[in-house]
């Protein structure tokens, strides 16, 4: 189980992602993003997470 800082640290992390991507004109897809939201509350790993994007 996380804690409440890593939980925040996730989200930190993915909004910067999210952002970069935008910054660079590129969007997430609400497939990535529903990805994201399972990695941020625990429920997938990142390594998961990481095969997930690379499907995408």
């Amino acid at each position: 189980m996380l804690t409440e800082e890593e939980k925040i640290n996730r989200q930190k992390a993915v909004q910067f992602a999210i952002n970069n991507n935008r910054l660079k004109g590129l969007d997430v897809s609400d497939e990535m993003l529903n990805a994201f939201e399972k990695w941020i509350n625990d429920e997938i790993s990142m390594k998961a997470l990481q095969a997930i994007a690379y499907e995408i």
